[in-house]
């Protein structure tokens, strides 16, 4: 920590220069006296609020004690009962309830997600509460009311999954004893007023955590069976192709923006081929024609975090810029490559010419500034003929590409002969990221909502 000596007034919402200082200190030597090597690159009382939750407690809810911890200097540092996604404490947190876990989820997440399998919706006349008792652990109160004959004809495909994961808790931390968190069960009371380097929590009574689980719908029997725990079942689902497959299509579905569809087989086997011949890896390259040669759309920056074997091959953005695609990513690779064209960037309607016949039309120019990702066909004017409100823009894009947001929505009116042809007076105005719309009639008259990204319902109406 600096010190400013011409300054030691100067102060934070947790002290002042000389205060802060003396604390720092404090860490240290608590960190260094208990014979750690390498100290940790941050104070031991820092965290949310020096007051509540310093740091040296909040890493306590972690597992982690700071003060008999040597820093892996190295990272990224292996951590100990992790392996890959499914017991990263994002995911196990995401997938619990507020104050406790949540077998059910989990177990529905990794049966759907991963092993292509039907959850159906929990009927309505089924009460799903579990039940409590300050006696037992979460994973007997459940099985208490989901593995009966009625329930458990939903709940053997997801419970024996989910109960894998009860080794960690809400919080996603690693643990081997369940606390039974009620008054009955308080062992000791945490101290109510103590320095930032005392536990303040309260200890209850403990069970034994089982984390056993069963694992099924692989279609390998020889991964199929009886779990030990979260990491034995994380290791056989990575084994599993059907596993593979659902996360190769997980991944066509995020690329393309739409589901497969049964033309989509031979796409879909030869992206398993690439995956595996690729030791599990994708890499997206979006190029575009200029000058007769094909040349990259992202620039260097983007491109290296797509495909981090570029830092290594391309040394300036001078030189990355000088090349083309075959340069860049190699001619035999893009040869091997699942390669998709497009051949147009408007926004268009297809006219119905009649006996199985369309004809593909683009829109004004008007329609053109933005994305068009939802529509409303109207007759706004009331003159016979149909029109197009339409609505969009694209904020989360990457910095290279910047976002797509010049398109306020317009209203093209219909002449009747396939023409469509811009109307201010009927222009919405949304500047937001729009992502829907639809008509609503409130008081006998026409209304519109438009929904966006991280902004409030846009409602609005023509006057006739």
């Amino acid at each position: 920590r600096s010190v400013d000596p011409d300054n030691l007034e100067a102060r934070n919402r947790q002290g002042t220069t000389i205060q802060l200082f003396k604390k720092s200190m404090t860490t240290i030597f608590a960190r260094l006296n208990q014979g750690q090597k390498e100290a940790a690159p941050f104070d031991l009382y820092r965290g949310y609020g020096n007051d509540f939750m310093s740091g040296y407690n909040v890493v306590k809810f972690f597992n982690i004690k700071l003060d008999y911890w040597d820093y892996p200097t190295t990272q990224p540092a292996k951590v100990a009962n992790r392996k890959g996604l499914l017991t990263h404490p994002a995911w196990l947190i995401a997938h619990s309830q507020n104050t406790e876990t949540d077998p059910v989820i989990r177990g529905k997440w990794v049966r759907e997600k991963l092993l292509a399998g039907i959850i159906p919706d929990v009927p309505i006349t089924v009460d799903a509460v579990v039940p409590d008792d300050h006696h037992k652990t979460l994973r007997g109160r459940l099985a208490s009311v989901t593995e009966t004959n009625y329930c458990w004809k939903c709940h053997q495909h997801m419970n024996p999954l989910g109960y894998a994961f009860e080794s960690y808790d809400d919080f996603g931390r690693f643990r081997e004893e369940e606390s039974l968190e009620h008054p009955d069960n308080l062992i000791k009371k945490g101290p109510e007023n103590a320095d930032f380097l005392t536990d303040t929590r309260d200890i209850y009574k403990t069970q034994h955590v089982d984390s056993s689980g069963y694992l099924d719908g692989t279609g390998d029997d020889s991964l199929d069976g009886e779990v030990q725990d979260a990491t034995d079942l994380t290791e056989r689902l990575a084994s599993s192709r059907r596993v593979r497959q659902s996360i190769i299509r997980h991944a066509f579905r995020y690329f393309l923006g739409r589901n497969e569809t049964l033309s989509d087989s031979k796409t879909l086997i030869d992206a398993e081929h690439a995956y595996v011949d690729n030791n599990g890896s994708f890499d997206v390259a979006l190029s575009k024609i200029n000058e007769g040669k094909l040349v990259p759309v992202r620039g260097k920056e983007c491109s290296s975090e797509q495909n981090p074997f570029l830092l290594d091959k391309i040394n300036s953005y001078k030189e990355f810029a000088s090349l083309d695609m075959n340069d860049i990513y190699g001619e035999d690779k893009l040869k091997e490559a699942y390669q998709l064209k497009a051949h147009m960037f408007e926004s268009a309607y297809a006219e119905n010419l009649g006996d199985g016949n369309f004809k593909l039309k683009k829109l004004t120019n008007k329609a053109q500034t933005g994305p068009t990702l939802s529509f409303v066909i109207k007759d706004f004017n009331n003159d016979g003929n149909k029109d197009i409100m339409g609505v969009g823009a694209i904020y989360d894009a990457e910095v290279e590409t910047i976002r797509y947001d010049s398109n306020y929505g317009y209203v093209l009116l219909g002449d009747g002969k396939g023409a469509f042809n811009y109307s201010k007076e009927y222009e919405p105005l949304i500047d937001s990221d729009s992502k829907n719309m639809t008509e609503i009639n409130i008081n006998g008259k026409a209304h519109y909502i438009v929904v966006s990204n991280n902004a409030p319902l846009d409602i609005f109406s023509f006057t006739p």
